[in-house]
């Protein structure tokens, strides 16, 4: 056993020392400087928002296509990013139609992305009913999550594929119907770049009942909702920095890097994790097809384990549906380097 797979109760405790300084009575933690991607993002959403707010919701999505297309051509780094991680999904694919055009896959990531930043711009006009009503969900998924929910300590497996926060809103209403007052369903997820946007995010997602938790304060709160046995939600595919601790996993046959933290808080607290997504229905942009995977819950002892018990349930769905994933980072090292040294 190496020391990234330490025995649970160790790494629980380092995990525990990492975050515990930003408890009550700590300095408050400092806002992150805001990025130059993330100030291009925030004015972004600050122009195009109340445009999407207004228009009718196929008109707002067609306007975000465009202006995501256009960041697309604009950004090089992020192009040349997604066209790699393109050309990945575009051998695995199951559509024919994304079959050896990696650039044409990668340019249609950018705009179905453009949906989702309309879909969440909308967010505070929905209801969790709406949302509810908008997603199609396999017979049963519904009560498999109310059994994980209730069972104890519950992480929601997710990754920035498909519409994850309609999802989630969903997911609130359903909480409801069986509860009358579901209590606030916590997300840890990263800083957008800009202290702005994050909060304009935030609030869009608290107007369905989903509280954004960030940074170590976060990964704290995170703790104290499954040490009471709750349920919360986390990115599995989040980008991570290079001092950042992360484990080894394979996706497609090929050696990808994740952050290790949605493993380690599993494993510290002995969670069940349930990968699920929402994909936008072809026939109908408006509604969208509930992802749950059918086999047990994802568990065991071990972070690289969980980690790739995670991808493996998400394989089947990005061969399907690859333009819905938005990763506008490599992902695949080897890919990376391969071409690097081919340069």
């Amino acid at each position: 056993m190496t020391a990234r797979e330490a025995p649970p109760r160790a790494r629980g405790r380092e995990l525990h020392l990492r975050t515990a300084h930003s408890g009550s009575g700590a300095p408050a933690e400092p806002e992150p400087a805001a990025t130059w991607t993330g100030r291009a993002l925030y004015w972004g959403w600050r122009t195009l928002g109340p445009l999407a707010r207004s228009a009718s919701d196929d008109r707002a999505r067609r306007v975000a296509r465009g202006a995501m297309d256009a960041v697309f051509q604009s950004w090089p780094a992020g192009r040349r990013a997604a066209i790699a991680n393109a050309r990945v999904l575009a051998e695995e694919s199951d559509r024919s139609s994304w079959r050896y055009r990696p650039e044409l896959l990668a340019r249609e990531q950018f705009r179905r992305y453009g949906e989702l930043l309309a879909d969440i711009a909308k967010l505070p006009q929905r209801t969790p009913r709406e949302c509810y009503e908008a997603v199609a969900a396999p017979r049963g998924a519904w009560a498999q999550l109310d059994r994980i929910d209730r069972g104890g300590p519950a992480i929601l497996a997710l990754m920035h594929f498909g519409a994850w926060d309609v999802l989630g809103g969903a997911w609130m209403h359903h909480r409801a119907l069986g509860d009358g007052a579901a209590p606030d369903l916590h997300v840890l997820a990263d800083p957008l770049g800009h202290p702005g946007l994050d909060a304009e995010i935030e609030a869009a997602r608290a107007s369905l009942g989903m509280r954004t938790l960030q940074r170590r304060r976060g990964l704290r709160r995170a703790l104290e909702v499954l040490r009471a046995g709750g349920t919360i939600a986390v990115l599995l595919d989040r980008p991570v920095g290079p001092r950042e601790r992360q484990v080894e996993a394979e996706l497609f046959g090929r050696t990808v890097r994740m952050s290790d933290q949605l493993g380690r808080l599993a494993v510290f607290t002995d969670a069940a994790v349930q990968p699920l997504a929402a994909v936008r229905s072809a026939a109908d942009p408006s509604r969208f097809e509930g992802l749950i995977h059918a086999g047990p819950p994802v568990r065991g002892d071990a972070v690289s384990g969980i980690t790739q018990g995670v991808l493996r349930a998400f394989e089947p769905w990005l061969r399907e549906h690859p333009d819905q994933w938005y990763h506008f980072r490599p992902v695949f090292p080897e890919r990376s380097a391969r071409r690097a040294a081919a340069a």
